[in-house]
């Protein structure tokens, strides 16, 4: 997902769109290599059990926790400066991400994990507002910001309505 997500905004950044130069530059991206340690670690972990020593754990943690603090400050002060946007476009967007895609969500689960624990945690993540990790990429490739900062901040109003009622439903 998120390396995909990252390779084709690599991709359309730059001026001459080609692959080869797009996977070049996907290798220099931090948070490529933070998914790839992290996927590794945890292989490692379950399936060796062989744990991070606690330094390495306490810094990773203490870089992690303030990560979305800074990232909220960040959207915050470009809305606070924000141009307009078409509503529309942000309504789409929202209209697939908290209403269509727990759908498709609560359909792959019919067919792939009936009645089972999983099955919920897949559907409520689903139901997730926009993470604010979308806006962040934005800024970074200099990408519809606007649209993704109102998009942000309206899926995350709309999924207190969504959110609600499939709590409601899966009690």
């Amino acid at each position: 997902g998120m390396g995909l997500n990252i390779f084709i905004l690599e991709y359309y950044s730059t001026k001459k769109t080609e692959v080869l130069g797009s996977l070049v530059n996907l290798i220099k991206v931090p948070t490529i290599w933070g998914i790839l340690a992290g996927f590794g670690f945890s292989i490692l972990s379950t399936y060796y059990g062989v744990k991070l020593p606690l330094f390495i754990a306490n810094t990773l943690t203490l870089v992690a926790t303030p990560a979305s603090a800074v990232a909220l400050f960040a959207l915050g002060t470009f809305m606070y400066r924000r141009t307009k946007v078409d509503m529309k476009e942000v309504l789409t967007l929202c209209l697939f991400k908290n209403i269509l895609l727990p759908v498709l969500a609560f359909i792959a689960i019919l067919f792939f994990m009936p009645d089972n624990i999983n099955s919920k945690i897949v559907l409520v993540q689903a139901a997730m507002p926009m993470a604010v990790s979308n806006f962040v990429l934005a800024e970074k490739y200099n990408t519809r910001r606007e649209l993704i900062s109102n998009s942000i901040i309206t899926s995350t109003i709309i999924s207190l309505f969504t959110l609600s009622f499939l709590t409601f439903i899966l009690k």
